[in-house]
């Protein structure tokens, strides 16, 4: 159970924020192109931190950790005696289920919102990429989640102190120090940024998409409305997807094909983050951005079916002309001289 120790590593590395605080660690064999050993952490699913066993110092991604870079440097002494930890806890999982074992991860974390005040906890062991134990901080036990793993569940929940020692790495102790790292990016964190937003279609019979880019944090909403009622049919949400510079986009789209164009302007897209003003943008052809480089207009999306058909019935002619003559000559070539014999005849 010494293995567990690694919990401290949450304490000294993690920098929470409102919501979340994710650590994630690995020990792998044989992959290529796969480092052997690294560690990253995760706040509010941005990387604030990373390194792994070809590095001399950590990759630190957010501003207010390269601030701090001594601070967290620091920790890769701590990070490095893990390396020996996570060896031995593939060594029993080894010997327990009797495969090789080629990928060992730590997955753990604690959560808490400054305004409910409410906290939470969780780790988990996997093997070979599935889970297979993890700790219930309210109990304090741990739960084996392969079969093969029972008898290793039955021991460790019999040394009880040890387990309220994890219990308390992974909530309080880690809530304390956290408190004290967030000091330090408290405003970075917390601050929240609007996003600009674009209405995107691919063709002029393509769905109207909805994009946001660049908003600050994750928790936001977006939807169509019209009168002022929210919309679901003919609506399709995409997921949040994080930017290169540690902010946010997401998409919904609305499928225009059954509603007049008369009506488009009845029709908003809504951007919400909590404690802002919503973002609104109204379903207007003038301003949606398309692969034409304009917007589609609706005489644009009529004009062309006459225009087509104008098209198919020349093409049509011509191919009715040319067969005819085709026809004819053929049958000139075949039959010589048989217009002249039919006129002899008459």
């Amino acid at each position: 159970m010494k293995t567990l120790l690694i919990l401290l590593l949450l304490c000294h590395t993690a920098s929470p924020v409102k919501y979340n605080l994710r650590l994630d660690l690995f020990l792998s064999y044989g992959f290529p192109n796969i480092q052997e050993f690294g560690v990253t952490v995760f706040i509010e699913e941005i990387v604030a931190f990373y390194y792994d066993d070809t590095m001399t110092s950590p990759k630190l991604p957010l501003n207010f950790t390269r601030n701090h870079s001594q601070e967290w440097e620091q920790s890769i002494h701590d990070i490095i005696k893990y390396r020996n930890i996570l060896q031995d806890v593939k060594h029993v999982f080894q010997r327990a289920a009797q495969t090789e074992v080629r990928l060992i991860q730590m997955i753990g974390g604690c959560e808490w919102d400054n305004e409910t005040n409410s906290t939470g906890a969780h780790l988990k062991i996997a093997m070979n990429g599935e889970d297979i134990f993890s700790f219930n901080a309210k109990t304090a036990t741990w739960k084996a989640l392969d079969a093969k793993f029972d008898y290793l569940e039955k021991g460790w929940n019999k040394d009880k102190d040890h387990n309220l020692k994890v219990k308390y790495s992974l909530t309080s102790d880690c809530l304390m120090k956290g408190e004290i790292i967030l000091s330090h990016g408290r405003s970075y964190l917390n601050r929240k940024d609007l996003p600009s937003v674009s209405l995107l279609q691919k063709t002029c019979s393509s769905t109207v998409s909805c994009h946001a880019t660049g908003f600050y944090p994750k928790r936001a909403e977006m939807f169509w409305r019209t009168d002022g009622e929210e919309i679901h049919e003919g609506v399709e949400h995409g997921n949040i997807l994080p930017n290169q510079d540690e902010s946010f986009q997401m998409s919904v789209d609305l499928n225009v094909s059954s509603i007049p164009t008369e009506d488009w302007m009845k029709y908003e897209c809504v951007f919400r983050m909590s404690g802002l003003r919503d973002v609104v943008t109204k379903l207007d052809q003038d301003v949606i951005k398309s692969n034409y480089g304009k917007a589609c207009t609706h005489d644009e999306k009529t004009s062309y079916i006459p225009a087509v058909m104008a098209v198919l019935v020349f093409i049509t002619i011509i191919i009715i002309a040319v067969t005819g003559f085709l026809v004819h000559r053929n049958r000139s070539a075949i039959h010589p001289g048989a217009h002249t014999i039919h006129l002899l005849l008459d």
